[in-house]
């Protein structure tokens, strides 16, 4: 089993689909805004689409990328879904970015 700061989820789905483009416009933005950026976009066609339980993992791992930034955006997407969940993440959000946390909703 892989550890989550040595071979992240996020980044085996960016490498797998080669979405190079949407990751530099991603670093460009961040550059600007001087933090890190998060990106939640839900699959309407997926049945779990909405926010559930199974995102407070994929968002650990995101988090943990993340490394030592205190400042930080969340582009969110979503129809809704659990609202103990969004309330977790938001917390686990607000934990790792101790000097200002945005949401950003798309």
């Amino acid at each position: 089993m892989n550890d989550a700061t040595s071979d992240p989820i996020f980044t085996n789905i960016l490498n797998e689909n080669k979405h190079s483009k949407r990751k530099n416009l991603i670093t460009s933005i961040e550059n600007k805004l001087g933090g890190k950026i998060i990106c939640y976009f839900e699959n309407p066609e997926h049945p779990f689409a909405p926010i559930n339980n199974r995102d407070v993992i994929q968002f650990e791992d995101l988090l943990r990328s993340t490394k030592d930034s205190k400042k930080g955006f969340l582009i969110l997407n979503s129809s809704g879904g659990n609202g103990n969940t969004a309330e977790k993440i938001l917390s686990m959000c607000r934990e790792r970015f101790t000097e200002s946390f945005t949401i950003i909703v798309a």
